[in-house]
This record gives structure tokens, sequence and C-alpha cells, in this order.
């Protein structure tokens, strides 16, 4: 009888370890005998070798983190909100959208760099030293022992003005060169730099500390209370503060019991009446400057007197003053209001120095000649001119002029299906989202909307970046900070898919209701945010931010108007009207 097929040891094996979950126990220690200890010890010791080998492979096996890149004008804008605004790496950082560690090295390595080079780009910038010679040295050495509190832009626009062959230098440029060649520290600078914003810390440590004293005398308990209090009253308004606020409460503005009790004077206080000048020029018959006078106008009536009871009179100048506005817009001639600052004469003077007529791009002729014969036919039949306006469309197709008569249609429709909208009589009956969603809606978007030239409209209550950037810096960086909410806000893309903002527009049932001075108010702040975006790019030549104007419309029922604000003078701007939206 042959012999019997033996098992090879490693299928017995695979066969125990299966066996050994469905068999007895009592067959298992049978089966158990015909192998020694030391085989089963051997099998044991395997197994755990196994598992210890694949426990250190699933430990030291760890995802790795978002490699995160920036590009080179993200770190050009964390090095000039540093250098230029005195801010910190971290709140910097958090501005512009760089992680704190990144940020605080990019600010390191600059500063410790001999050459500061930027960081990030790939290509070698262009030396200062090329552009700047012994000559520009000793006129910034000079500038600066006649102006020892000038800021790093002045100093920039005074060099390029004696100096018509530099065409443009960017703040950290500027800043690298008076570090490396003309012996100035970045202590130093930071400490001239902080002097820009010292009329907007003062006036806020002046209105703290007062509120300290006045509300502190029977209890010091009281003291935080009302600070916080204060601070509420003060978020109504929109400072645009450019760096951090620290307030401290020295010995003459700590809490005390008795009230008659004198304190020691500090000398480098100023009194509570009195404002810092601003920068911009005194014009010629004013006794001050526009900005000077307006800031302090605010001042007076803001002081003493919460936000919310005051009128709308009072609100616009506080809100305009405080934003360095000058609002020619406005003629009220309330002694609460701007245009009660001046006399008759004074105001027809600023009138004409910045409130100048907008020329607007004519219609071509025979466009003209066709919207005037539809005119025309909608006296007598609208149907008619309603077909004649389609007609021409048709004909101006997919071209420029096709908005022209796209507008006509849409208002000879509604002239014809809801004549109550624009009725005079019956538009009480209508709320401001009818006027919005029947007629307004449809015109911006057919003037508006080109996403060829990547303009686009958004609609609905939305919060521009810029604003809510804005208003966390004035908030003490407040994470649950917003910005204003703008009902239609007409956008540029930008090549990298960022969004521009270029025109603010709000929408009003009627032009005599605390929203509309509201908005009158927030559209002029906004406008303001917008332009500074370009005044601070560090890509435009300074010949061209010249010409750079902002632009919001105000609309109630079926009117509205269009105002530009621009930068005038250091400091101050102005706020003009230069056109009006009239239905039929």
């Amino acid at each position: 009888m042959p012999d019997p097929w033996i098992e090879p040891a490693t299928s017995r094996l695979a066969d125990e370890r299966l066996t050994s979950y469905d068999t007895p126990p009592r067959a298992r220690t049978l089966e158990n005998e015909n192998h020694s200890k030391a085989e089963e010890q051997q099998i044991i010791v395997d197994i755990q070798n196994d598992l210890k080998q694949s426990r250190k492979k699933v430990i030291s096996k760890k995802t790795r983190g978002v490699y995160r890149t920036y590009s080179p004008e993200q770190v050009q804008e964390l090095l000039d909100l540093v250098i230029e605004e005195g801010l910190s790496a971290r709140k910097a950082g958090a501005i512009v959208g760089i992680v704190e560690r990144t940020a605080q090295n990019y600010v390191k390595t600059y500063k410790e760099d001999e050459e500061k080079r930027l960081l990030g780009g790939r290509k070698q910038r262009v030396s200062w030293e090329r552009k700047l010679q012994p000559q520009h040295t000793n006129f910034l050495c000079m500038f600066y022992e006649k102006n020892p509190q000038a800021v790093l832009w002045q100093a920039r626009d005074a060099l390029l003005e004696a100096f018509s062959e530099i065409q443009s230098i960017i703040l950290s440029g500027l800043h690298r060169y008076l570090v490396s060649h003309a012996s100035s520290t970045l202590k130093k600078l930071e400490a001239v730099v902080s002097s820009r914003t010292s009329l907007d810390v003062w006036l806020l440590s002046q209105c703290f500390k007062n509120a300290i004293r006045k509300f502190t005398v029977k209890n010091q308990y009281l003291c935080f209370s009302t600070l916080g209090s204060h601070r509420k009253k003060m978020s109504g308004i929109n400072l645009n503060i450019r760096s951090k606020i620290s307030i401290e409460v020295n010995s003459s503005g700590e809490p005390h019991s008795n009230e008659s009790e004198t304190t020691r004077p500090n000398k480098k206080s100023r009194p509570v009446n009195e404002m810092p000048d601003e920068k911009d020029k005194v014009l010629e018959g004013f006794n001050k400057s526009i900005g000077t006078a307006i800031k302090q106008h605010a001042h007076s009536v803001y002081k003493d007197n919460f936000y919310h009871k005051l009128n709308n009179t009072q609100k616009n100048s506080i809100s305009n003053g405080f934003n360095s506005i000058l609002d020619l817009t406005d003629n009220d001639k309330e002694k609460h209001s701007q245009r009660g600052l001046f006399t008759e004469d004074e105001w027809l003077e600023l009138n004409r120095l910045w409130n100048k007529q907008k020329k607007w791009t004519p219609i071509n002729k025979d466009i003209q000649k066709e919207l005037k014969y539809i005119e025309q036919l909608a006296v007598a039949d609208i149907k008619k001119a309603y077909c004649k306006c389609l007609k021409y469309q048709i004909e101006h197709a997919m071209t420029e002029n096709e908005t022209c008569f796209e507008v006509y249609a849409l208002l000879l429709k509604i002239l014809h299906d809801k004549k109550a909208l624009l009725h005079s009589s019956t538009t009480e009956k209508f709320t401001e989202g009818d006027y919005v969603i029947n007629v307004w809606s449809r015109i911006f978007s057919d003037v508006f909307e080109d996403r060829k030239n990547n303009l686009i409209c958004k609609w609905g209550d939305t919060v521009p970046e810029e604003s809510t950037r804005y208003k966390k810096i004035s908030q003490d960086f407040d994470s649950s900070t917003i910005g204003d909410k703008i009902d239609l806000r007409i956008c540029c893309l930008s090549p990298g898919g960022k969004v521009v903002d270029l025109v603010s527009v709000e929408f009003a049932k009627n032009s005599s209701n605390d929203k509309y001075f509201s908005d009158h108010r927030k559209v002029l702040r906004e406008v303001k945010i917008n332009i500074d975006r370009f005044y601070r790019s560090p890509f435009m030549k300074r010949r061209d931010k010249r010409n750079i104007s902002g632009h919001c419309i105000q609309i109630a029922r079926a009117e509205g108007q269009i105002n530009q604000v621009c930068l005038v003078d250091n400091g101050l701007y102005v706020a003009s009207r230069i056109g009006s939206l009239r239905l039929p």
C-alpha cells in the first residue's frame, strides 16, 4: 500500500488557524498534541512581529498639508502695509491673506537682506541705485530735515515733483533706499508713518477718555461698561483708520471718586476742543484748510451726543467729515450741515473749483435721429413705436448701439403694460423691489453686463471685500465685522479672477426717508474705498492716478442721480453731482 501523501507545513498551518474557530475545545486539544510547543511559540512570535510592522507603517504615514504659494503682488502689499502703515506682520498677513508665520518670515528676511529684494519673485528687480543718484539722496535728507513728521508717500511725491526724470517709485523701494543710503533706520521711519493716523487716533482717545471722566465719577467699575457702550456708539461711523488703535488711559484719564479733584495735566495731550490740522492746502480767502474745517465740524457736532439720536443733516456732517469727504451735492444751509460752514461766496468758489460739469460722450447722430423718431411715434401710438424700435434693434444687433434700442423697447413695454409704475399719483402703491425688478434691473443689465470686457453686475445686498477689510481695521480686527451691504455693485473681473468694484448703486422707495440719506452716506464711503484701492496700487503711475474718480448712483422710484468722488488734495475727497436719471 503506497505511503500516504504528506501535507505541506504551510497548508497545515492555515488549516489549523481556520479550524480553531469551528472545532470543539476537546478536539483542538487532541490535534495540538501533534505539534511541538516550540513551533507554536515561533508562530505566535511571527504573527506579533507582522502586526508591529503593519502598525509602524500606518503610524509613519502622514498626509502632507497643502503647500501655499503667494504672488509677488501679495508679498509687495504685505511689505507696504508693514512699512507704510506701521502694521505688524501678523495683522498685515491677515489682511493680505498670508499665513502668520510665513508673513513674519517674509518681513524678517526683508529686513535682514542687505539688498532689500522683494521676496517670492522670480525676476531680479531693478536696482534703485540706477534710478536714485547722490543728488536725490541729498534732496531726501533735506526734505526730512524740513519736514520731520512727513510720511513716506509725501517724500515720494516731493521727489517725483522735483525730479521729472523719475517716473515712478514704489514706497517699499523708497524705504529700501532710505535705509541703505540715507542713513535712516526702520524704527525712525515707522515712527514717521505712525503720525499719519494721529488725527483719528487722537480723536478716539479723547472721546474714550471723556467718557471715562464723565460717567465714572460715582463708581469706578462703570469704566469698562461705559467704554464698551461708547465704542458701540462709534460703530455706526466708518472712520477708515489705517492702523491699530491702542489707547492707554494715563493718570489724567483714570476714574476717580471726587469730581472736584484736579489732576496733573499731560504736556503731550491737547485740550478736547482742539483738533490737529489736516495736510491739505489752505485756499485763498479761507482761514483754514477745507479738510481741517469739515473734520473739526464733524467733531463738534458729534461731541457729547449719541449718533443714533442725531438727525440726518448731523449724521451726514459726521460721516463725511470723519471720512474727509466734502459733499458738494448737499446744499442744505442748516447750521449743522457742511454747507453751513461756508459763506455764499465761499461755497460758490468751492463749486467752481471742484464741481465742474461732466462732458458725456454724445450718441451717434444717426442713432439720435432714430431715437427721436421713436419718441414722436410713441406720442400717438405706443405699439407702433415699439415695433419700430424692435426693427431698429434688429438692424443694430450685436453692436454697441443695440443697447439704446433695448432700453427704449423696455420703456415702451412698461408704458403699455405697467404704466402705473411711472405715474406720479400711484407710486406710493409700489415698493422698492417693484421698481428694481420691473425697471432698473433690466436697464442696468442691458447697459453694464458685458462679459467680453469682464463687466458684471452683483445684485442683492452683497458686501465688497475691501469694505470689510477697512471696517475690520477700524474695529480693531474683529473677526465678526463685515462691511456695508450694497444693493448693486458694478464690478470688473481682474485677470487673476479678483472682483474689483467700480460703481456702487443703492435703491430706495422715495428720496425723503431716512434710508435714502443713510444710503447716501454709505455709497460715498464705498466709493472712497473703491478709489483708494487704485491710489494704493504700486503698479499705477503717478500721472495716471490724477485722473482717478469713483462713481455711485442713487435711485428713488423712477428717478436717480449720479455722483462722483475724487481726491483733490492730501487727505481731501470731494463728492459732486455729474448727472441724473429720469424715466418718462
